[in-house]
């Protein structure tokens, strides 16, 4: 599969999107499928972009890919999501910051498919203290379709 991040306009779920890859286009997708299945109550692509508390090397601003919306026992959850094709230490350190400035939100790290590389466990491992949950989400692509 070729991740290249190429920007695509598109519609999904009536959502007029400006995606960032193609992998975030298909993570819409397979959230408007999850919504359809009554998976999730909604998502929302580049909803809020949040300032960072002052520190040197960084970028003041994050925008998350996603935020979704799941009915978990009658009450709405929201969790902020980040979809990359290829994780790196930027990521972790974003997820880091957030939270630590955020700590009442939720993140979530969506990968296309677990890794054979010994660098990028690593990273992987190293976001797992600042994130809820990893999805993985070729399994999820083939089994909705989604291409």
């Amino acid at each position: 599969m070729n991740w290249h991040a190429i920007k695509i306009h598109a519609i999904v779920g009536g959502k007029e999107c400006c995606f960032d890859s193609k992998f975030e286009y298909k993570v819409a997708l397979l959230f408007e499928a999850w919504k359809a299945l009554g998976v999730l109550d909604d998502w929302e692509h580049h909803s809020q972009t949040f300032e960072f508390k002052e520190r040197c090397r960084t970028r003041k601003q994050y925008t998350p890919d996603f935020r979704i919306y799941e009915n978990i026992n009658g009450a709405v959850v929201s969790t902020w999501v980040e979809a990359t094709a290829a994780i790196t230490q930027l990521h972790v350190r974003r997820l880091k910051l957030m939270s630590k400035d955020f700590p009442d939100d939720k993140f979530m790290l969506v990968l296309p498919c677990g890794t054979k590389s010994m660098r990028k466990s690593i990273i992987i491992d190293s976001a797992r203290k600042y994130i809820e949950r990893i999805l993985y989400a070729n399994p999820e692509f083939k089994r909705l379709g989604i291409k």
